[in-house]
């Protein structure tokens, strides 16, 4: 499915991305919504662990974002590799 514009017609886009290469890693970037963006730092310690900031009127967001972001860096962790620069899911689910 390509990306066609900027937002998302329906759930949520993650786009974020780190700058440094040792850990612990800090993702900067969006979580793009039909309407909004809401701007996202997450950070994965070397043991997969990941924290993330949206803002509390976003908590359940946030878990969504929290859920992704773990996910590719278990996967990373398992393979023994730093997790990837850049991290962009698109989720059909609302917040």
């Amino acid at each position: 499915m390509a990306i066609l514009g900027e937002r998302p017609e329906r759930g949520f886009r993650l786009e974020i991305e780190r700058k440094g290469d040792a850990p612990p890693w800090r993702y900067d970037g969006l979580v793009r919504l039909p309407d909004r963006d809401v701007v996202a730092t997450v950070d994965v310690a070397a043991d997969a662990t990941v924290e993330v900031s949206l803002g509390e009127e976003a908590r359940a967001l946030a878990e969504r974002v929290h859920a992704l972001v773990r996910a590719v860096a278990k996967q990373a962790h398992q393979a023994g590799r730093p997790p990837a620069r850049r991290i962009h899911r698109w989720r059909d689910e609302s917040p």
